[in-house]
């Protein structure tokens, strides 16, 4: 099909008096879209009524492609906001932690399993689009607010463990588009070993005797995680994996292996 014509000009009745022109259009596009792109039960009121706008054009070309099961794309330049997006992430997280305590002079060594809890997490995510290959790759930030506590009692020993912290990731994305509306994407993260750790800890009281508990401030090593999931208009969805994290790293008789899956959904706000 050729280019869609439509030109506006004056019809001028009364050449003493400009205020006598009158707008009119030449809507040939419509005879256009009626010979060459129109769905077999298109009423022709419908081809008459379209007005030439971008966004009325662009309903009537997607419509056209869903009836002969023809995938869509829209091809749009972008402005900034496009190039930055912000949204809400919050999700659930299903965590585990085992601890292992080397045998010292005061007490035995132990090795326990705090077993695995789901809980919440929020985060704040914003994204930067790369300008390139076709805005397929986006780098994001994402604080976030994460939380374990759980409890263990061994012959005698007594363990508590909260694992309470706003972490800072930052991560590689790359989209696959299926259409205008609807893109696939997988991300690499990297989690730095610094966090807010909210009192972060883990305390160990003997059983049996009258020893005063111990507390350990809880640290962390970087750490890697990977996800993937589906972005619809505004709404995202993902599963993330990550990788085992020692948070006793600092104690050298102390050894810990944290775990966590999460499914985060998302909002953007811009």
């Amino acid at each position: 099909m050729s280019i869609l014509i439509y030109k506006e000009y004056y019809d001028q009745e009364n050449k003493d008096y400009v205020e006598a022109f009158e707008i009119s259009a030449n809507n040939k596009f419509h005879a256009q879209l009626w010979t060459d792109v129109r769905c077999p039960n298109t009423a022709t009121s419908v081809v008459e009524q379209l007005k030439y706008q971008k966004s009325e054009l662009r309903k009537y070309f997607i419509k056209y492609n869903k009836c002969f099961n023809n995938a869509s794309v829209v091809y749009e330049k972008k402005t900034g906001k496009d190039f930055f997006h912000l949204k809400i992430s919050p999700g659930i997280n299903y965590s585990s932690l085992g601890v292992t305590n080397i045998s010292s002079s005061t007490y035995d060594g132990f090795t326990t399993d705090f077993g695995n809890q789901a809980s919440f997490r929020i985060g704040l995510e914003g994204e930067l689009i790369l300008p390139f290959n076709r805005n397929k790759w986006g780098i994001l930030f994402e604080p976030t607010f994460q939380y374990y506590s759980s409890g263990k009692e061994l012959s005698n020993v007594k363990l508590t463990v909260h694992f309470n912290t706003i972490e800072f990731p930052v991560g590689l994305r790359y989209y696959c588009f299926l259409n205008h509306e609807l893109k696939l994407f997988a991300d690499v993260i990297f989690i730095p070993a610094y966090f807010v750790p909210f009192d972060s800890e883990l305390i160990k009281e003997n059983t049996v005797s009258s020893i005063l508990p111990e507390s350990y401030k809880l640290q962390s090593s970087p750490s890697y995680a990977f996800g993937g999931g589906f972005v619809y208009k505004k709404y995202s969805a993902e599963f993330r994996y990550y990788a085992n994290r020692d948070i006793l790293n600092n104690y050298v008789r102390w050894d810990s292996d944290y775990k966590r899956l999460s499914l985060i959904l998302g909002f953007r706000i811009l």
